[in-house]
C-alpha cells in the first residue's frame, strides 16, 4: 500500500478500528468497509472536514479495498495504520426490521507513533476497548491535552469481554472526553435499568461536558452542565441501520468544528440554542442514513436539503 501523502492539519484525527463487513441478507452476502470509527472518518469526510485516521489494515483484499474505499471519501490514512497483522473481519446478519447484529474476527493493536497536536480526536467501540490497542489509544488521548475528545462506545458484547470490564474502559475513556455519545442499547446494556437521563447526568458530572444518549426513532436525550433536552426524532422509513450512530457522530462533530464550538465545548459554555442545532442537524444525518441501505452517510449537500426541506429545527423539550 502507498503511503499517505503529506497534508494540512487535519480537523480531525479519528482514532479505532476498520473492519471489512460481511452483511448477510436472506438473498444475499456482501462484502462493505465498516467499524465504527471508519465509518465516522467517513462520515466527516463527506460533511466538508480534513479527517485523519489511525486504524489497522493488513496488506490483504480487504485491507486494500478499505484503504480505497477511505481514500474515496477524502480520508488521509495515517502510515502507522498498515501492518503485518490480517484486516479484521464482521459478518453483519440483518433483521427484517433493518437491525443488524454482528460476529467479529479482530485484530487491534496500534504502534507506537508519532503525532502532532490534535484540534478535535474522536474514538470510540472496540477500538476504545479491546486490548492490546486500547491501551495505545488511551496513551495518545492523554498526550494530547488540548484536543476536545469525542467518544462512543458503540458496545459489541460479544468481543468486549464481561459488562463489568466493559463498563470500567467506558467509564475510564468518558472521564476524559467533553463529548460523549452512545445510543440507548448501549446505555441499557451498560446499565440495566438506570434510564438515559440517569446515564447522561452521570457522565456529566464525571466530566463530559455534552452527553447524548440517541433514542432512534423517539429523537435523543442531550445533557450538559447546565440544561437537559429531549428532541424528537425526524420521520424515516428504514431501509437498515446499519452505520446510523456514526452519521450522528458525523454529524455532531462537523457541526461543532463549523461553527467553531470546540472551546466552548471544552469550557462548558455551550448554550441551549447550539445544542439543539447540533443534535438536530446529528439526528438528520442518521434519518438519511436509516433509509438506504449500508454505511451511507450524507453529504454536506444532502444534509443541507434535508434539513431546508423537514425544517431546520424541531422542537425541544425541557426536562
Amino acid at each position: 500500500m502507498t503511503a499517505a501523502p503529506a497534508s494540512a492539519a487535519a480537523d480531525v484525527l479519528v482514532i479505532g478500528e476498520s473492519v471489512m463487513d460481511i452483511i448477510l441478507t436472506r438473498d444475499e452476502e456482501l462484502h462493505r468497509p465498516g467499524g465504527s470509527p471508519m465509518n465516522v472518518a467517513v462520515g466527516l469526510a463527506k460533511l466538508g472536514n480534513r479527517v485523519e485516521l489511525l486504524t489497522n489494515l493488513g496488506a490483504d483484499p480487504a485491507g486494500h479495498a478499505i484503504t480505497r474505499h477511505l481514500e474515496l471519501a477524502g480520508v488521509r490514512v495515517l502510515d502507522a495504520s498498515y501492518t503485518a497483522d490480517p484486516t479484521s473481519h464482521a459478518r453483519a446478519t440483518l433483521a427484517a426490521d433493518g437491525s443488524a447484529t454482528y460476529d467479529f474476527d479482530i485484530v487491534w493493536r496500534l504502534p507506537e507513533t508519532s503525532l502532532r497536536p490534535q484540534r478535535v480526536i474522536h474514538t470510540g467501540s472496540i477500538g476504545a476497548i479491546l486490548e492490546p490497542g486500547a491501551h495505545r489509544v488511551h496513551r495518545i488521548i492523554e498526550s494530547q491535552p488540548q484536543a476536545l475528545i469525542s467518544f462512543d462506545p458503540n458496545i459489541r458484547p460479544g468481543i468486549m469481554g464481561t459488562r463489568d470490564k466493559v463498563r470500567r474502559m467506558v467509564e475510564a475513556t468518558s472521564a476524559v472526553a467533553h463529548v460523549v455519545k452512545m445510543s440507548e442499547e448501549d446505555a441499557e446494556w451498560l446499565y440495566p435499568g438506570a434510564g438515559a437521563d440517569v446515564v447522561c447526568r452521570a457522565l456529566i458530572a464525571a466530566g463530559a461536558r455534552l452527553a447524548i444518549v440517541t433514542l432512534g426513532a423517539d429523537g435523543s436525550i442531550v445533557h450538559t452542565p447546565d440544561f437537559a433536552l429531549r428532541l424528537p426524532a425526524f420521520s424515516a422509513v428504514v431501509a437498515d441501520t446499519v452505520g446510523a450512530g456514526d452519521s450522528f457522530t458525523s454529524a455532531l462533530l462537523a457541526g461543532i468544528i463549523r461553527r467553531d464550538l470546540v472551546d466552548t465545548l471544552r469550557e462548558a459554555r455551550l448554550g441551549r440554542g447550539e445544542a439543539t442545532d447540533l443534535a438536530t442537524e446529528a439526528m438528520a444525518a442518521a434519518a438519511i442514513t436509516v433509509s438506504r441501505t449500508g454505511a451511507n452517510p450524507p453529504t454536506v449537500e444532502e444534509l443541507e436539503a434535508y434539513l431546508t426541506e423537514a425544517g431546520r429545527h424541531t422542537a425541544d423539550t425541557e426536562h
